[in-house]
């Protein structure tokens, strides 16, 4: 249960009022909550395993935790990236700061496991990114340029992204200005 109270930020059963409504309904049927949200699928699986009918084909809490532990970096970026993308926690950064922080995080689990709802996230946050730069973050400047100019969660455009790139630049955004002068400067359109 607390897996799946983790993956969906809310109470099991929420719906019911009192826990002898909650105790026969799990007396009647067999407790299969459903996941809303996008879930990695071994995580899915473990909760799917830990929440069995049979508890002998209930994994014991060692070999869950040793599970957690397989999948904890990259799953624990996802769910922090979830959780900033969704403004689940307390806010200790400017809005452009958290999409910045959640995208970053989502790219990192999308390049390093096969998490498709990362890549999503990571996609639909240049939507959020460029609201951004169009107001002038510089950081969302350069995430958008970047995402433009290696084609990253948006179709590859690479003159667009040097605009963007060299935008950040301008505003002292430390990795544009590295990529400006390693790569992009005496690039020809």
């Amino acid at each position: 249960m607390l897996l799946w109270e983790i993956a969906e930020t809310e109470l099991p059963f929420a719906e019911y009022k009192y826990e002898v409504d909650i105790r026969n309904k799990i007396l009647e049927d067999p407790i299969r909550l459903p996941f809303k949200s996008h879930m990695p699928i071994k995580w899915e699986m473990l909760v799917l395993k830990a929440t069995s009918c049979d508890p002998d084909k209930r994994p014991q809490f060692k070999k869950i935790l040793a599970k957690l532990k397989d999948l904890s970096d990259t799953t624990a970026k996802y769910y922090k990236a979830h959780y900033l993308y969704k403004n689940f926690l307390e806010p200790q950064c400017s809005r452009e700061q958290r999409l910045n922080q959640a995208a970053k995080l989502f790219k990192e689990t999308a390049d390093d496991s096969d998490m498709t709802i990362s890549q999503y996230y990571y996609a639909s946050a240049f939507e959020y990114f460029c609201k951004a730069a169009h107001k002038g973050d510089a950081s969302s400047m350069f995430n958008v340029g970047n995402m433009y100019y290696e084609g990253v969660g948006v179709e590859k455009n690479v003159k667009e992204g040097i605009h963007w790139i060299k935008m950040a630049a301008y505003n002292d955004v430390a990795s544009a200005v590295k990529l400006w002068e390693e790569r992009i400067s005496n690039f020809k359109c």
